[in-house]
This record gives structure tokens, sequence and C-alpha cells, in this order.
């Protein structure tokens, strides 16, 4: 009978074979389109099926209960060598940890197919509406420093409407700001009529864009979802603005620029050394997938600013939650007002089982790039996930991934 190391060298030698492990930024050789294959949803039936495989060529405890996470590990990657679907084509990185250990990770696909660069752990990628938590933090943060407060109401940062004195940063981070979730469409028909062109982000100055956002508040409370299309009341509505407009106030909290801040503050202080902000660092190009073909989608986030203009790695994000979750940016019990309504500080609950996540859209300036990030409390886990490739790959890779960990009892 095979010994579980017996195991590791036929996968270090299969995914060398196959190039998993090629260095980051290392060139690739010509880059081959392949075909397609459909792509299912994974199931339970699938993952036990890879277990009891994969228990037949090793000595494993036939106890769940008593996995590993080196056994864990050769679960995920004999399900999904059996199914390869739910892998097939991703293009990104993904890191699946329970506490600071890494359970299981992978990159793989292109960063640029251009230039022949694989993607790794260090590749950047733009988080999108990931950026919402750093932005959140930043709050936390001028908070303690004595320079807001939650309670401060919007008249205190803006003038415009008369209806800014019944809302508060708190209202801002809950998604509660009164804003509708149609004012960026609205705002993207307002640059087609001036310019043509719906890709001009950047013909609308920060100040013009923020005197935009509020002339058009609806002042009003719109019934909204949150991402994954559970409807909740009418207090909450889901749209970038909010957050938009959280990054103005930390401006003029801070006194600097809103990337000034979270450089100095977050990404400097906790070794985020590959981290930064579109349009001033370097990313993974985007691509599209369209059948077998790939295209690049180069989408402008220039104004995304604060509620998706983050350009970050996996890596970094794993020094991100730990730090964030471990106490090291605020104390602890600000965690408990953090994760205390089912959307706040760029966080989503599931109600159904208490896990938090967070994840980019699937339209809109998103395109191209995918990410995702998990955090279940009762034992620590979290998953990463950044894609440059086809969102419906990415999606279903971290859904092959948590049902996994769901086997094992560890979400």
């Amino acid at each position: 009978m095979k010994t579980k190391n017996d195991f590791i060298s036929f996968f270090l030698a299969l995914m060398v074979t196959l190039g998993v492990l090629t260095g980051c930024g290392e060139v690739a050789k010509p880059f081959v389109e392949p075909i397609v294959p459909p792509y299912d949803e994974p199931s339970v039936e699938h993952v036990v099926q890879a277990y009891d495989e994969l228990s037949t060529t090793t000595a494993y405890d036939d106890s769940w209960e008593n996995l590993t996470h080196e056994d864990i590990a050769m679960i995920i990657e004999t399900f999904l060598i059996n199914y390869p679907q739910f892998a097939y084509d991703f293009s990104g990185a993904i890191v699946a940890m329970q506490g600071s250990d890494v359970i299981w990770s992978k990159a793989s696909g292109m960063a640029n197919s251009e230039q022949g660069v694989y993607n790794c752990f260090d590749t950047p990628f733009r988080i999108n509406e990931l950026t919402k938590q750093f932005t959140g933090a930043a709050i936390l943060l001028l908070e303690l420093d004595g320079r807001l407060s939650r309670t401060d109401t919007l008249d205190s940062f803006f003038t415009g409407h008369e209806n800014l004195a019944d809302f508060t940063v708190t209202d801002l981070l809950a998604m509660r700001g009164g804003f509708s979730v149609l004012l960026p469409y609205i705002m993207f028909d307002y640059l087609d009529s001036l310019t043509g062109s719906l890709d001009d982000v950047t013909s609308l100055s920060v100040d013009e864009m923020e005197a935009f956002f509020i002339s058009h508040w609806s002042g009003e409370l719109h019934f909204g979802f949150l991402n994954d299309g559970r409807a909740l009341d009418a207090t909450f509505s889901y749209t970038p603005v909010d957050y938009w407009l959280l990054g103005r106030i930390i401006e003029q909290a801070s006194g600097t620029t809103y990337e000034e801040f979270i450089q100095s503050r977050i990404f400097t202080p906790l070794g985020m050394n590959n981290s930064g902000f579109y349009g001033m660092h370097d990313t993974a190009k985007p691509y599209q997938q369209f059948q077998s073909e790939r295209d690049c989608v180069n989408w402008s986030h220039a104004h995304a600013f604060s509620a998706g203009g983050i350009v970050s790695t996996a890596n970094d994000l794993k020094l991100w939650l730990d730090a964030y979750l471990n106490g090291e940016l605020f104390p602890k019990y600000m965690l408990e007002q953090i994760f205390d309504k089912e959307y706040n500080f760029g966080w989503n609950l599931s109600p159904d089982n208490g896990i938090w996540f967070e994840e980019t859209s699937m339209v809109g300036l998103s395109m191209g790039f995918h990410s995702y990030i998990l955090y279940a409390p009762d034992n620590d886990i979290k998953i990463i996930m950044l894609s440059n490739g086809f969102p419906y790959v990415a999606r279903n890779l971290v859904s092959a991934v948590y049902t996994v960990l769901s086997m094992a009892g560890l979400v």
C-alpha cells in the first residue's frame, strides 16, 4: 500500500509535469487554447467519490474527523483530477487556510498571455469589491485616532442635499445611505451623453463625481439585494456609491489622499509590499472568456476609488486577513461591531451558516477580474481567490474547495 509521502511525491511530479509549479513571473511555453468543457456544480457525491478513491491507495483512517490538512489537500487534488471541469482553465490564485496554516493552494493560468507570464501567489490582481473591507477598516482607524465618529452625519462632510443630516457614516458602512442601486448606471448614461463612450469614466474628476452622486441622491432608501440575490428590507441598497463616498470622508478626516492613508496605515505596516491601486500599480491582464477564445477586457477602474480600486495579491491578502481578524489593526471588540449586520464593513453574512464573505459582482466594471474572500469563524477557515479569467470557472473552483472543507467538518 502506498504511503502518504508516496502520494505527495506523485502529485508534485504531476504538478511539475503540468506546469502548475512554474515560478512566479516565469515565461511560459506558447499559450495553447484548450476546448472548454461544460461547467457543472460540484456535489457532495463527487467529493465522497474522490475521498473513496484516495482512501483505497493511501493509508488513511476512514473517519473524516481525523483528516489532517495534508489529507484534505490530497482530497482536493484528487477531486480536481477526477473532475477537471471544476478547475479547467482557471486563471488566478486561490488559497484555503485554517488560522495562518495553508490547507491547500493553487496558482495557474496566465498573468499576461502575450508575454507568456504565469500567474502566481504574488501576482497583483484588481480586487474590486474587496476594496470595501480596506475602506471600512480605514474608518475604524480614523475613529481610534479621534478624527471622526461613525455617528457623524453626512452633512459634516458634504453639501448639496437637504437630507444629508439624516444619514451617518454608519449608514454608509452598512450600505443604507439612501443611494439608489441604479445610480452608477445613471452616471454611465450621463458619461455616454458627454463623451459617447461608457469606458471613459476618467472624463469626470473626483470632485465632479462627488457632486454628481450627491446631486442625484434620492434621499430615499431603496429595495436591494446582496451579491447572492437574497433580498433585504427597504433599508438596504447594494451600490458602490456608499463606499466611494466613504473614501472622500477618509480624505477629509485624515488630511491626505485615500491612497496615501491606506498605504501608510495598512499596506506598509502589514508588509503588503505587492499591493497598491489601479493606475499606479502593474496587474495581471484581465481576460474574459468567450467560448474557446480569450480576449483582453481592459475596462477602466480608475474611478472605482475606495469602492473597488485596490490591487493586491493572494499572499498579501493572507497578511491582511491575519491582521484584520487577530487584532493587529484595531481592538478585537470592534470585530463584534463589524459582524453584526447582514452587510457591514465590506462583508456579507450568510445567515444559514454564519459564514462571512465578499465577492466581485459578475457585471459592470468587474469584467475580466473576479475576487472572493470567505471567513468561517467557528474553525477560523479562510478562502482567498483572485482571478483574471472566466468568472464561472473561478466560482466553481471556490465551490469545490468549500465542499471538501464542509465534508471535513471545517465549515
